[in-house]
């Protein structure tokens, strides 16, 4: 009879991610994890240093395959790789997505990596309106947060959402950004400004302005 194979700590994760979007934070605690690998502490430890080690572990890999991978596969971004981006966002797991930023909440480690990963998200986001609007460095910006901002809303008001429903969501965000996606309806200030302060992203003025002209 052959031996059971190692469990690897490339295994502890990959049950560890499992966990995490099952059960959430509760899950992947070091007697519950242990218990759901059917193994014990001193396996665990062979691993990892402590559970702070683990878990920031769990934070690195789903950057990578979350995030990294994401902006290697739009590398020299462009409009016909708008729909790209969103099948691919879409096939994201988003349970796990939920977990780890539940997680980041708790633990400074995770916190880290996951504000690195959200920041390469809003620099390919802000790559993409650049190259499908031709709109200044700012308002790129702009469009890229307030698109990352629906999307990880999304995620956490009903993260068991069907593809049909989340694609329909997208392209009617995607319709909004190309009707407002240029500088004067984006974030230009009005060409007459008032002493007093004036609403982000443009005065009521403006923004009137803007729906009669896209309309």
């Amino acid at each position: 009879m052959s031996a059971k194979p190692r469990f690897s700590a490339a295994d502890w994760i990959t049950l560890g991610h499992k966990v995490l979007a099952a059960g959430g934070t509760e899950a992947i605690k070091l007697d519950a994890i242990c218990t759901a690998a059917g193994l014990t502490r001193g396996s665990f430890y062979h691993h990892f240093a402590d559970h702070t080690v683990f878990m920031a572990a769990l934070a690195t890999e789903w950057a990578a395959q979350n995030t990294s991978r994401l902006v290697a596969a739009l590398e020299g971004v462009a409009d016909a790789d708008a729909r790209h981006l969103n099948d691919m966002a879409l096939d994201l797991d988003f349970a796990l997505e939920v977990g780890i930023r539940e997680l980041a909440r708790r633990v400074p480690q995770v916190a880290a990596i996951v504000e690195q990963a959200d920041a390469q998200r809003l620099s390919i986001l802000a790559d993409l309106a650049r190259a499908r609007f031709g709109v200044s460095d700012q308002t790129a910006a702009d469009l890229a947060f307030i698109e990352y901002a629906a999307f990880c809303g999304m995620m956490l008001i009903r993260p068991q959402l069907d593809r049909e429903t989340l694609l329909r969501l997208s392209r009617r965000l995607d319709g909004l950004m190309r009707r407002h996606g240029d500088d004067a309806c984006g974030g230009s200030p009005p060409p007459h400004p008032r002493p007093s302060p004036q609403p982000p992203y443009g005065s009521p003025k403006a923004a009137r302005n803007c729906r009669a002209n896209s309309g």
